[in-house]
């Protein structure tokens, strides 16, 4: 019995399948889908820079001020926030935040409000419904990342994905709460003057369940917002890109993170060569990365991404670097070996080891490729050590 409950189910081998047969099955619904989405938010997004960012700052002031019936201060607030991000020169990153925010938070609505109506008036539907909600709201945003790469790579429609996964409950479930808690002798008042069930709803129901569910819409609209950061290291552009760039490249107390070092290095490198002024640098998490890169293999399309060795995608792709004649990169670096003075004296064992050992690139990428799909960092130590016992030998006869 022991040995049954500490054998590990292979839930991660089991999600790992179902997202690369969905992914593979549904190719060309993703690549439909990101391509209409990506049309859709950059028109949404190019329309909104269209306009005078003074003049969208006074609409959008006195859009405030009336909406809010006519109270100042939160005008004024709108207006003197709006000024200090123009001021600071995120405009552009405000907007493209703006198309993120309103396009997740209003397919969370289309869908959200529709769900919510439904589990009101169906108990088996609730009983469905409400488990999968309690898991989207208790899994850490993060998780939602990984499928919406692979399935729509990196950018704002991944973003979006992400977003909508994390937004969506609270609406479906304001809607239910509602609804369900409407008076049943309004209910039943309404059915008495004949009153069809679209009547109902349209008249009765959603007029006394609106301030709950606009309650609702709120908080999805908030929680959209803060997918922003986390969106952004999937490649979703906006404010949470910057945030993203600062938190890289501020790492107080440990130094630069060299993460922000290839990226400054790779917009120098589009700066440096003419042929890719037309390219653009995507930033997103090192996870995002490699599963770009893995579905752009899957689908035999064209990709260049950031890369370093040694790295264990170069031992499980057939990778090509790109010439830097220039060397905007950088160039090739050595790995020493570095002894406290007396080692050789007090252990000539260990200093003979030390002194002889040397691996490749390959050796360490197999060691790297072992470790990523799982194994323990020890496990892949000794199971390269024991494929290679002539190269062992060396180190230590």
């Amino acid at each position: 019995m022991g040995n049954i409950l500490e054998t590990k189910l292979p839930v991660a081998k089991l999600v790992e399948k179902l997202t690369e047969w969905l992914t593979h099955t549904f190719s060309g619904v993703f690549n439909f889908l990101q391509t209409i989405g990506s049309y859709i938010m950059d028109w949404i997004t190019n329309v909104l820079l269209f306009i005078n960012p003074l003049l969208f700052i006074v609409l959008v002031t006195a859009a405030v001020f009336f909406l809010a019936k006519k109270k100042w201060p939160l005008a004024t607030f709108t207006f003197l926030g709006l000024l200090f991000i123009y001021n600071q020169g995120l405009w552009e990153h405000l907007i493209n935040t703006f198309t993120l925010v309103l396009v997740a938070s209003l397919i969370s609505i289309i869908i959200g409000i529709p769900l919510g109506i439904w589990m009101a008036k169906s108990t088996t539907v609730r009983q469905i419904v409400n488990p999968i909600l309690d898991f989207m709201q208790t899994m850490p945003a993060f998780v939602y990342l990984i499928p919406a790469v692979a399935f729509f790579g990196i950018g704002m429609v991944p973003g979006v994905f992400a977003s909508v996964i994390f937004a969506l409950p609270p609406t479906v479930r304001f809607t239910n709460l509602g609804i369900s808690n409407i008076s049943t002798e309004l209910v039943e008042a309404s059915d008495a003057f004949g009153s069809t069930p679209r009547q109902k709803l349209l008249k009765v129901e959603l007029p006394l369940a609106k301030n709950t569910i606009m309650a609702g819409i709120n908080q999805t609209m908030m929680l959209a917002l803060s997918m922003v950061v986390t969106g952004s290291m999937i490649g979703a552009p906006g404010l949470g890109r910057e945030v993203l760039s600062a938190l890289k490249h501020a790492d107080v107390g440990t130094g630069i993170e060299p993460g922000a070092g290839i990226t400054t290095a790779t917009q120098k490198t589009l700066k440096a060569y003419p042929n890719l002024s037309d390219w653009e640098l995507v930033l997103s998490s090192t996870g995002a990365m490699t599963t770009s890169l893995d579905q752009a293999i899957k689908n035999k399309e064209e990709i260049v991404v950031t890369g370093w060795s040694p790295h264990w995608m170069f031992s499980k792709y057939d990778l090509k670097y790109l010439k830097d004649p220039k060397k905007t990169l950088g160039s090739e670096e050595n790995i020493n070996s570095i002894a406290r003075k007396g080692l050789k004296k007090d252990m000539p064992k260990l200093y003979k080891i030390v002194d002889k050992f040397y691996w490749t690139t390959a050796d360490m990428e197999s060691v790297m490729l072992d470790m990523n799909n799982g194994m323990k960092p020890e496990d892949a130590a000794k199971k390269w050590v024991k494929a290679n016992q002539d190269k062992v030998k060396k180190w230590i006869n």
